[in-house]
């Protein structure tokens, strides 16, 4: 069912559409899909003002057997506690509480949410958070806002004419593969967010499991693809690109990384501009 996930919906104020496909490698080893990615609108006065979107892609070592029923609590829950967060109109609180108070939010609820699940399966609680260990990438797009936060690797990033902007830098406290995660003791002090440069015309957010970037041998190689990637939907427009996203990610995952690859986009487009 992983690699048949595709996300596409087109409203007055833009688009959102996301993609989450099974790895390669996890195709040929018999596993499943650890990924998985949400998107929900935002309402401001009764009116579509934006989306909200996140993936997450749980770590799936033995260890982490339940990792990928973590990403989905991760990405469900961190993509409603944001949209509660745009209730108000005051843009710089609401910054201000994405990074402050976010992230102890977040982490809090989750874990009470994995230890819920937990013991709905009959499991003791000892040592279930570790279980559900997965990364979390989330993020905010309206008219005047573009955020996002993140624990663990991915990718933030915004596609725009003059070329790719990383919103969150890599996460330089960790070596080799390893990776910060929501089942840390703590997690809350790993969150790193971005409130982004104020949107231009044409900008989509684009969120990525690590899965993505690691199949390109370079980050100008990312870059490249992300180009060409905002050249087609400007060219071709969104839905149609939407609907070629399992073959390229596949293609990827196969030439690349060989594992899971979540990605979702969302854009605020005037009339007029690509559909």
């Amino acid at each position: 069912m992983c690699s048949k996930v595709l996300f596409w919906q087109r409203h007055g104020v833009g688009w959102v559409a996301g993609c989450r496909r099974r790895g390669h490698g996890h195709a040929t080893a018999g596993t499943g899909c650890q990924d998985h990615g949400v998107a929900r609108l935002v309402h401001l006065d009764g009116s579509i003002a934006g989306y909200v979107v996140a993936v997450a892609d749980g770590h799936g070592a033995s260890r982490h057997d339940r990792s990928a029923r973590g990403a989905r609590i991760a990405t469900c829950l961190a993509t409603l506690l944001l949209r509660r967060l745009c209730c108000g109109n005051d843009e710089a609180a609401l910054v201000r509480r994405f990074r402050d108070d976010f992230p102890k939010r977040l982490v809090r609820q989750w874990r009470r949410q994995v230890l819920d699940d937990a013991l709905a399966s009959g499991d003791p609680p000892a040592g279930a958070v570790e279980r559900y260990g997965t990364t979390l990438v989330v993020g905010l797009r309206t008219e005047r806002l573009c955020l996002a936060g993140q624990i663990g690797d991915g990718d933030a990033l915004v596609l725009r004419p003059g070329g790719m902007r990383r919103l969150i830098d890599p996460d330089l406290t960790t070596i080799g593969l390893a990776t910060h995660s929501l089942c840390e003791p703590a997690a809350h002090r790993h969150w790193r967010v971005s409130a982004g440069d104020p949107p231009q015309a044409g900008d989509i957010l684009f969120l990525a499991t690590d899965g993505f970037a690691d199949s390109f041998a370079t980050g100008s190689d990312v870059a490249r693809f992300n180009d060409d990637l905002w050249q087609r939907i400007a060219s071709f427009g969104a839905s149609r690109v939407a609907g070629e996203l399992p073959a390229w990610l596949d293609r990827l995952s196969r030439d690349g990384s060989g594992d899971d690859i979540t990605v979702m986009m969302a854009s605020l487009q005037p009339g007029g501009a690509p559909s």
